[in-house]
């Protein structure tokens, strides 16, 4: 039985860490293979000091996860000598948590497996069933485009467009902005209310309106 009052002194990858029961750690990355010291600990009222390692008691601790840490960015600047340099590094870490301190034990790393990823092959097992039970079903009524001979009346309304018309392209985009993006609107239309398009002026007008009655 644990005591509250228990505690740890450990030794990860040459760092001391004091702990006790339930403590969360950050450590650099480390595996269930590596092994860790204690070198102090209090378990149910007796204390053992490390001559250097304790022997008498132990602990346990689990691998929570392995991530990476958050982005550390280096920036270097030289004046006058056009001299930038701009880099980035995460750390990887490892997620531990102190499962027990007894006496009587040995050192234990132990890796849980993640919920998430029982979680997520559950999903995939159940998507794999519903592709598996859907049968697939052939589209109809699609044809390829390529292979439509183009008529005469769609040959027509591509040349309704503005792109058959000899004006430069910032004027046609001033054009479609305002709403005449077809010859027709343009020929239903007014010089004044061209003229009130903003980037259009009189000479850019008469030169549209001899383009569309050419058109």
């Amino acid at each position: 039985m644990t005591d509250d009052n228990d505690f740890a002194v450990v030794k990860i990858n040459s760092r001391q860490y004091l702990i006790q029961v339930g403590s969360s750690l950050k450590v650099d990355r480390i595996n269930e293979k590596d092994s860790f010291a204690v070198l102090l600990c209090r378990s149910e009222d007796d204390l053992f000091i490390g001559e250097p390692e304790v022997t008498e008691a132990g602990v346990k601790i689990e691998i929570i996860d392995d991530i990476l840490d958050k982005k550390i960015e280096v920036r270097r600047f030289r004046a006058k000598s056009r001299y930038r340099r701009h880099k980035g590094h995460r750390q990887p870490v490892t997620l531990l948590k102190v499962s027990e301190i007894k006496k009587g034990i040995k050192n234990q790393l132990i890796r849980i497996a993640p919920k998430k990823s029982k979680e997520l092959g559950a999903k995939a097992d159940d998507s794999s069933d519903k592709k598996k039970s859907t049968p697939r079903v052939a589209k109809v009524g699609k044809e390829d485009k390529k292979s439509v001979p183009a008529t005469k009346d769609s040959r027509k309304v591509q040349k309704t467009g503005l792109d058959g018309l000899k004006i430069s392209s910032t004027m046609k985009k001033h054009l479609k902005d305002a709403g005449f993006d077809t010859v027709e609107k343009i020929k239903l239309a007014n010089k004044e209310d061209i003229l009130k398009i903003k980037g259009i002026g009189s000479k850019a007008v008469k030169k549209l309106m001899d383009e569309v009655k050419n058109s």
